[in-house]
């Protein structure tokens, strides 16, 4: 089954502190997402949404078990404390991801040189034989 979970995304999480974005970059995680057209006032216009699966069991944050840094208490709540040592990651409406491992750019750079995924859902899916969080995603 770990084979199954090779993906790597970065997660570009708003801190309200800060006013600034904190980044994590998940390894051994499940990526997938479609992309279709639809039709609408103005033309057709591209879409795309998908999901992403971060499992308990395998999913990484610099070495270290992705879960045991997420802060299941503040989920869609701001970053409590960036990514260094100690510290926990979770989820609010402004965080994005990309897929792939980004660091050190700007915004603006980002926006130019990858595709984009706002976060627009979270499943705690905890229980059961594949205990993972699941993020919605769409471009």
């Amino acid at each position: 089954m770990a084979n199954f979970f090779k993906d790597i995304v970065t997660l570009f999480l708003f801190n309200e502190k800060t006013q600034e974005f904190d980044s994590f970059v998940l390894e051994k995680v499940y990526f997938r997402f479609s992309e279709s057209t639809r039709m609408t006032e103005n033309g057709l216009i591209r879409t795309s949404q998908g999901n992403i699966i971060i499992p308990n069991k395998y999913a990484k944050i610099n070495g270290i078990k992705a879960i045991d840094k997420y802060d299941k208490d503040n989920v869609l709540s701001s970053v409590l404390e960036g990514m260094l040592k100690r510290k926990k990651w979770n989820l609010k409406d402004k965080s994005f991801v990309v897929e792939g491992n980004v660091n050190d750019i700007e915004y603006t750079e980002l926006l130019k040189n990858f595709r984009v995924f706002r976060i627009t859902s979270v499943a705690d899916n905890r229980k059961g034989g594949l205990q993972h969080l699941k993020l919605g995603v769409e471009e």
